[in-house]
């Protein structure tokens, strides 16, 4: 009896109370950029996160698992022109492989490139070289 009145506070305590406040990108921003930083207050009791990210005119959804920071940074699914929203949700395995209840939901859109589109003519493949 004891246990389950241990295993039922800390359920209600993590699945609850621990919701963390999203700071960046904020909620209805427009950037101008595509490696968007994400970045959110820490959660207590988490030490890993879930961020769901979605492409509102593709209804695509890219969720990211196992994050050990309040910070990440998207260079692939975010693109030019477009409206998302994201939030995440925190875990802690020691405690079993329950993730908490999701944060509130922000959305941001993108605006368009400010850079025109370069097509580059590549004629001498022996030319090209690795970067540093």
């Amino acid at each position: 009896m004891i246990y389950f009145f241990y295993i039922t506070i800390y359920f209600i305590s993590f699945n609850t109370i621990c919701f963390s406040e999203l700071k960046n990108p904020e909620d209805g921003s427009i950037l101008n950029y595509s490696h968007v930083l994400f970045e959110w207050d820490q959660i207590p009791e988490a030490n890993v996160y879930q961020l769901q990210l979605n492409d509102l005119e593709n209804d695509s959804i890219k969720i990211i698992n196992n994050i050990e920071t309040t910070t990440y940074v998207e260079k692939d699914f975010i693109f030019f022109e477009k409206n998302y929203k994201w939030k995440i949700r925190g875990n802690n395995p020691l405690y079993g492989s329950t993730w908490g209840s999701w944060s509130n939901e922000y959305s941001f859109s993108t605006s368009q490139s400010k850079l025109p589109m370069l097509i580059i003519e590549n004629n001498n493949d022996s030319l090209i070289q690795d970067g540093l």
